[in-house]
This record gives structure tokens, sequence and C-alpha cells, in this order.
């Protein structure tokens, strides 16, 4: 099969092309679970920080205290 030298030399170009988006994409999406990680990671660390030195108020029970009766139950 013949092919002109135009038309043999438009092929490497195009390979070239589709294997420079190939790349672009796959760093994109490289690039996107990354920063997806990063904001997972420091999301996860100001929450411990927050827990650390906020911490939630005990509810402490009183023994041996008779709960008040409800008004709707008197």
């Amino acid at each position: 099969m013949l092919v002109s030298y135009r038309q043999h030399a438009t092929k490497p170009a195009a390979a070239l092309w589709a294997i420079t988006g190939v790349l672009l994409l796959y760093s994109l999406g490289i690039t996107v679970v990354l920063l997806t990680l990063a904001a997972v990671v420091v999301g996860f660390g100001a929450w411990q920080l927050v827990r650390r030195h906020h911490p939630r108020p005990v509810r402490r029970t009183q023994i041996n205290v008779r709960r008040q009766p409800n008004v709707a139950n008197r």
C-alpha cells in the first residue's frame, strides 16, 4: 500500500498529540487524587485538634436522686 509523504508524516504527530493528551489527563487525575487526599488529611487533623482542645462536657449522673415526675403524669 502506497502512502504519500504527507499522509505518512501526519500519523506520528497525531500519535504524539494522543500520547500528550493521555499524559495530561493522567497527571490531572493524579493531581485530583492527591489534592483530595491532602484535603482529607487536613480536615481530619483539624477535627482532631478541635476535639482535643474543646472536649465535650461530660454528663455526671447523680446517684440516689429521685427524678421529678412529668407534669402530665401528676
